[in-house]
């Protein structure tokens, strides 16, 4: 895994997606909010796409969300 993203890795013309690929910043509709905290909490990201199966973005997720989350009680394994 790359530790660092230059100018160069990146282009405008670049999907969201194809970032996201190369900095590891996105998680899957299905993925575990456990599992989204803790790649927020590695990656120093307090928001990060969400794509489906087809790597397609869907949405975002931010800290909020997982905060509410947690407040609301929602099991963080599912």
């Amino acid at each position: 895994m790359k530790s660092e993203t230059t100018q160069s890795d990146l282009n405008l013309s670049d999907s969201v997606i194809n970032v996201a690929n190369i900095v590891h910043n996105f998680v899957n509709r299905s993925e575990k909010i456990k599992n989204v905290a803790g790649k927020m909490i590695l990656s120093g990201s307090r928001t990060l796409p969400v794509v489906d199966e087809s790597q397609n973005l869907v949405g975002v997720v931010t800290t909020m969300d997982v905060l509410r989350a947690l407040l609301q009680n929602v099991d963080f394994n599912k």
